[in-house]
């Protein structure tokens, strides 16, 4: 699920969009990978893969990457800006711009 007009403007203010712009194509392979992780784990039950299916995969990979976390530190954000929580743990949109930007190109052809 893409992130809402006022998320995104957060993400704006806090450099994250340039960020990730600037660093696609290592945030486009962390989306592959998650979304082939997916479909694997999947791929018994025969459900399709969903965006939120995926992000649950990438959104702790990540918390954890050296890349983010250096920026972040650098610009002295401790976590990404948001307003929804869609589980116990607050879901901070992390992993959602990496989904939203590069969906279509996930899928192998």
């Amino acid at each position: 699920m893409a992130p809402t007009a006022e998320e995104y403007q957060s993400l704006v203010n806090v450099g994250l969009v340039k960020f990730f712009d600037s660093n696609r194509a290592a945030f486009k392979t962390m989306a592959k990978d998650a979304y082939a992780y997916t479909v694997r784990m999947l791929a018994p039950s025969q459900i399709p893969v969903r965006v939120d299916d995926v992000i649950l995969v990438l959104e702790p990979a990540l918390r954890v990457s050296p890349l983010l976390l250096s920026y972040l530190a650098g610009k002295k954000v401790i976590q990404v800006p948001s307003q929804r929580s869609t589980s116990p743990q607050v879901r901070d949109g992390s992993g959602q711009a990496p989904l939203d930007t590069n969906a279509d190109d996930l899928e192998p052809r």
